[in-house]
């Protein structure tokens, strides 16, 4: 079971595949998913409540492909941020966005520009300091 962004396991978990008959907002990226595109939708259960996650296939398969023993819903990028980015360089992630690529595209160019952009971030803290 995936654990949600508080740490508590789902009792209850389904996840599928579906394509959007709307537009819905990625629950790991913020981005929106189109009507006809393909998503994961996950529902759980915690503590007698039913919640339900929308989340983008290219945010799906950079989760898979950097896999933890349990990874919080809601959380990829903090956790991305937090524990890849740091101890990664960009031919590491030159090499991860080459693998990505032959599955989908869109997460090669989703964790190049996510990664970028935590570059960017650390240049203004560290010219702050």
């Amino acid at each position: 079971m995936l654990p949600d962004h508080d740490g508590d396991e789902a009792t209850l978990y389904r996840a599928r595949k579906k394509t959007a008959n709307r537009s819905h907002v990625c629950c790991e990226c913020g981005d929106t998913i189109k009507p006809r595109d393909q998503y994961h939708h996950a529902a759980m259960l915690f503590d007698g409540s039913w919640g339900t996650y929308k989340t983008c296939l290219a945010c799906v398969d950079i989760g898979d492909h950097f896999t933890w023993t349990s990874r919080a819903i809601e959380c990829l990028w903090e956790e991305m941020d937090e524990f890849v980015f740091p101890e990664t360089d960009m031919q590491e992630i030159e090499k991860d966005c080459r693998k990505l690529r032959e599955k989908n595209p869109d997460a090669a160019h989703k964790l190049m520009s996510e990664y970028q952009r935590y570059l960017s971030e650390r240049e203004v803290d560290d010219a702050d300091e």
